[in-house]
């Protein structure tokens, strides 16, 4: 158990913009930051981090939460692990304790054993790599050979798995590890009842998550072997999915957001080759072909990709499957081929660091011209060649998802092809209509209409359209109440009152919350005050219950944020502050659920008076129903509603 004093004071020191801006580039945007959400998939961003507040909040997907909440939803933490995460990140020390399990979190602990095992296999394969005699004297000079000194071994964490079936086992078992979490990791393997190790006598090339967490292994082989695979990669996992991971990107992503583009490669020795180099903002596929997710993890950091990969045929046509499927996500892309026979690691090897950058910076060619190029080669004066390739790039140019970006392409596609411009876009629209098809069907106007996603903030003022009135004015108020408890406000009733103090007084008991979360945060922030406590934003924001920490993130983020508030006060234009109109908003809210409360009262009276038979009792509730009329008059007066009688 972490002591809450030491929880307290790494709360405390967190920032969350820093531990966001390590998963999402943000950009800043008045008093907030802005990205692309990675809860969900979008090209426009809206997802805002408010470093005031300490929270995060995506107003398309509707994601938010704190820097805790944040590690634990994006990288499936548990609270221990996102504490423990964050402690190491600010250099707080903390005791490490075991977490106990039992059969009710057996997927907890599973991905908590994983992470444990892996960790101590990576230590392990290093210490083989650096101490033993059979890394020493075969391993490590050929590391070496390839230009990797000690710094990029240990920055890479590279390691050794001894030439013998059973060592890293032996060692697992001393530990106390257990064969079905060893197995289950992907280390070690099980055939007639005897376990064996799945590395042996190879270079180890640990896979890190984006947080640094050893999740997975590569392994090359240093000797060639009958009927055995060049490089070896551990099984998917329940934490290593290779669809949804890129090499090396734990230790580029501070590069890929500061040079602003990500080079992609193809394998393990191409990114440490390139790190050698002085080339830090580079990623490598793992050996599996480009994916989605992948692409999306760059666009996270960047919107510009440059595929670096082999001049070879296999090499080119991964550049050319890569390129649509870059598109398609909406970012920018580049290509460089190195000589046939070349990939970036044996070309950095012949070539000195800045010879390398200076053959990228030369070479690099945007996607029409690499693919043109290609296609067009070997037409000739062949039409039916012709033909196929500007089909085949137009088909290309249908996957860009900005239709500007689209036309300036066709424009430039026209004249390298010398074919005219409304011959590209009719061919283009073509196809459009045909996808359009396939995913939606005959009828694909009103689907494609129903698809289009609204904004955020249209979609926002839908919500709150369709809130009752009460429950507006009831989340207004609890808003105010969580941003401005202790701040002073006046009214013509009561000077320099707290505003908390001043909406206990103007609510009487026959005004309830009608909503069960609202009146739940209501009574909490009661009990604090009662406490003589200040209101703590941190308090809702961890709170236990799932719901009160949504609502509260929803609540005290906002999608609107001046982006600077000078240029209009140049124009003579002056936008208050939210707490400089507090006074308006809390006694607008407050005679808001007065005024609910009293149509309540009066539809109740009305329905009365229509049964009523009895004279004294009818006298009684027309009485009460002028009451309520004459309250409801001056409520009218001071909200600015106009009362139709």
């Amino acid at each position: 158990m972490i002591p809450k004093q030491i929880i307290d004071h790494i709360l405390e020191v967190a920032r969350v913009d820093e531990i966001i801006g390590e998963f999402v580039q943000l950009k800043r945007r008045g008093s907030n930051l802005l990205g692309l959400c990675p809860f969900h998939n979008e090209k426009t961003p809206s997802f805002t981090v408010s470093p005031t507040k300490g929270i995060y909040k995506c107003f398309g997907c509707g994601k938010s939460g704190s820097a805790i909440g944040f590690l634990m939803e994006h990288e499936h933490f548990s609270y221990p692990e996102a504490i423990r995460f964050l402690a190491d990140k600010y250099q707080i020390e903390i005791e490490e304790e075991h977490i106990k399990v039992d059969a009710g979190n057996y997927d907890e602990q599973l991905r908590e054993s994983l992470f444990v095992i892996l960790s101590f296999a990576q230590k392990y394969f290093s210490t083989q790599l650096n101490e033993h005699s059979e890394g020493v004297s075969i391993a490590l000079p050929y590391l070496q050979e390839r230009g990797f000194d000690e710094s990029i071994i240990q920055k890479f964490q590279l390691g050794y798995s001894l030439n013998k079936w059973d060592a890293f086992y032996d060692a697992a078992k001393k530990e106390g590890f257990e064969d079905e979490f060893l197995i289950k990791a992907g280390v070690i393997a099980e055939k007639n009842g005897k376990h064996f190790d799945n590395f042996r006598g190879r270079i180890i090339f640990p896979i890190h998550n984006i947080t640094g967490r050893v999740i997975a292994f590569g392994a090359r082989q240093l000797k060639k072997e009958a009927n055995s695979p060049k490089y070896l990669n551990s099984p998917e996992t329940d934490i290593y999915y290779k669809s949804k991971v890129l090499y090396g990107l734990h230790q580029a992503r501070n590069s890929i957001s500061k040079k602003n583009e990500c080079y992609l490669v193809e394998g393990y020795t191409d990114v440490i080759s390139m790190h050698a180099c002085g080339i830090e903002n580079v990623v490598a596929s793992s050996g599996t072909s480009l994916t989605n997710d992948q692409i999306r993890l760059i666009g996270r950091f960047t919107k510009d990709i440059c595929i670096l990969y082999d001049g070879d045929e296999a090499g080119i046509k991964a550049s050319l499957r890569g390129i649509d499927l870059i598109l398609e996500q909406g970012l920018n892309v580049r290509v460089v081929t190195f000589p046939e026979g070349d990939d970036p690691d044996s070309f950095a090897k012949k070539h000195s660091a800045f010879e390398l950058r200076e053959y990228i910076e030369k070479n690099r060619i945007d996607f029409l011209r690499f693919k043109a190029s290609l296609l067009m080669k070997d037409t000739g004066d062949d039409p039916i060649k012709k033909t196929t390739a500007i089909n085949e790039i137009v088909r290309t140019l249908s996957k860009i998802p900005n239709s500007i970006d689209r036309s300036i392409y066709l424009k430039e596609c026209s004249q390298i092809m010398l074919v005219d411009e409304n011959v590209l876009i009719s061919e283009l629209n073509k196809i459009i209509r045909k996808e359009l098809k396939k995913d939606f069907g005959p009828n694909m106007g009103a689907a494609v209409e129903s698809s289009v996603d609204s904004t955020s903030n249209a979609a926002r003022e839908m919500i709150y359209t369709a809130l009752s009135p009460s429950e507006f004015q009831e989340s207004i108020i609890i808003r105010l109440l969580l941003l401005y408890s202790d701040q002073n406000i006046s009214s013509e009733k009561n000077k320099n009152v707290p505003l908390f103090d001043f909406v206990l007084n103007e609510i009487d008991e026959d005004i309830k919350f009608e909503d069960e979360l609202y009146a739940y945060i209501l009574e909490e922030l009661k009990k604090i005050k009662s406490r003589g406590e200040p209101i703590n934003l941190n308090y809702f924001i961890e709170h236990e219950r799932e719901d009160v920490r949504d609502e509260v993130n929803s609540l005290i983020s906002s999608p609107y944020q001046l982006s600077d508030k000078s240029k209009y006060e140049k124009k003579g234009i002056y936008i208050p502050e939210e707490k400089e109109i507090l006074p308006n908003w809390v006694i607008k809210g407050i005679n808001s659920l007065k005024m609910k409360t009293i149509i309540k009262e009066l539809k109740s009276v009305h329905a009365q008076i229509k049964e009523c038979n009895d004279e004294i009792r009818l006298h009684e509730l027309l009485e009460e129903k002028m009451r309520l009329d004459e309250l409801k008059k001056r409520l009218s007066e001071r909200l600015g509603i106009v009362v139709i009688r």
